[in-house]
């Protein structure tokens, strides 16, 4: 990423009017002057101080700078060239992409043909996609809050089996869209979208609502051993956390479905919380002090690192069956597996494996020191009657 920071002195000129802009600049601390050369005298248009930017019409267009800018005061400035903008686009939602396409248009056609803005030479080509993809997610999402309405979302239920005894000690509430006209939505057409919006926190909310209504469903319907401290897991996604009605949502569930804490686990992944660490750490640390359980999805794929552990009020590790894939006959993957079950053995967490399938790899697991396995071979992800 070319991104810098340059430091200027007072009355140094920053770019001269005229001059071919190659990048913008932010202005971190001082204060910069926009000045206007016009017969022989100068003229302040504005000054410009901390969080403003300078020069940002050269990350779109090859025209000259159409005044200079002078540092009033010694200027720290962090310089952002086009591909540095070029790399954040590509990063940020196709909305967003769109929507500046279509502002470009506006200045293509103001400015006539014969400006065309060079950020068109890498965003240009983006154009059609961005387009077909920024208007799927606004109707998936419009679409999604209808559903939400309309109670099409439901909620499915995989069970959760500690291997020692085969007793069934929970089930992971997975959300699915039993659409009308489409039938049942696979979940990752619409949940990426969801995630992605201020949707997710309704849809977040409803979902640990219907888990705790759910669980005295589960038990009557269940047929396999089941641990009579059973939990019902559910999955919170990062925007959540920034959820102020979230953890009043957790203590009413609980309350008008009479569910002790202990037995409602919230599942997160390590990069949701390492990327919202003050708004993650917070609500799980109320949410313990509720006496909810708090598990650590993917455990393994993300930002791992052992120094969180200690900070964050967790009670279960769960690895992800990518780890699963090759272990029958991959020494690595083995040691690996028995090393995650060895460090939950030691932190004092539960340890669950999600993806088993056979008798074999259930076999494997129990043998090296897995507790507790989430997969297919124990039952696929089932609607409630």
């Amino acid at each position: 990423m070319k991104q810098f920071h340059k430091i200027i002195a007072a009355d140094e000129v920053l770019f001269r009017e005229g001059e071919i802009g190659q990048c913008a600049y932010l202005i971190d601390r001082g204060r910069i002057a926009i000045v206007l050369e016009q017969n022989g005298e100068s003229q302040t248009l504005s000054e410009l101080g901390p969080g403003e930017c300078v020069g940002e019409m050269a990350l779109i267009s090859n025209q000259p700078r159409m005044a200079s800018a002078i540092a009033k005061e010694i200027t720290t400035l962090t310089v952002i060239t086009r591909e540095h903008l070029h790399e954040r686009l590509q990063q940020s939602d196709p909305f967003v992409r769109h929507l500046l396409q279509l502002t470009l248009q506006r200045y293509r056609q103001a400015m006539g043909q014969e400006h065309v803005p060079v950020l068109s030479e890498f965003a240009g080509t983006m154009e059609n996609d961005d387009e077909s993809l920024a208007l799927s997610r606004m109707r998936t999402e419009q679409a999604l809050v209808e559903a939400l309405h309309n109670r099409e979302l439901v909620l499915f239920f995989q069970p959760i089996v500690r291997l020692r005894d085969r007793v069934t000690t929970g089930f992971e509430a997975l959300l699915r869209w039993q659409h009308p006209g489409e039938g049942l939505i696979a979940p990752d057409a619409f949940i990426p979208v969801a995630e992605d919006s201020h949707i997710i926190k309704e849809i977040g909310r409803w979902t640990i609502t219907d888990a705790c209504r759910c669980r005295k469903h589960l038990a009557s319907q269940w047929e396999g051993r089941l641990d009579p401290d059973f939990t019902v897991s559910v999955n919170i996604a990062a925007r959540q956390f920034s959820d102020r009605q979230l953890l009043p949502c957790i203590r009413q569930a609980l309350l008008r479905h009479e569910l002790p804490a202990e037995h409602l686990r919230l599942e997160i992944t390590e990069s949701q919380v390492l990327n919202n660490w003050d708004q993650a750490l917070n609500v799980l640390l109320q949410a313990r002090a509720l006496g909810c359980r708090i598990a650590v999805d993917d455990f393994g794929t993300g930002h791992s690192s052992l120094a969180y552990l200690n900070r964050l009020p967790v009670d279960t590790l769960k690895i992800d069956k990518v780890f699963l894939q090759d272990f029958l006959t991959d020494d690595a993957s083995r040691k690996i597996i028995a090393g995650i079950a060895a460090l939950a053995q030691c932190l004092g967490m539960s340890f669950i494996a999600e993806g088993g399938e056979t008798e074999e790899q259930i076999e494997l697991l129990e043998s090296l020191g897995v507790e507790q396995v989430q997969g297919y071979y124990f039952g696929r992800p089932f609607a409630l009657d």
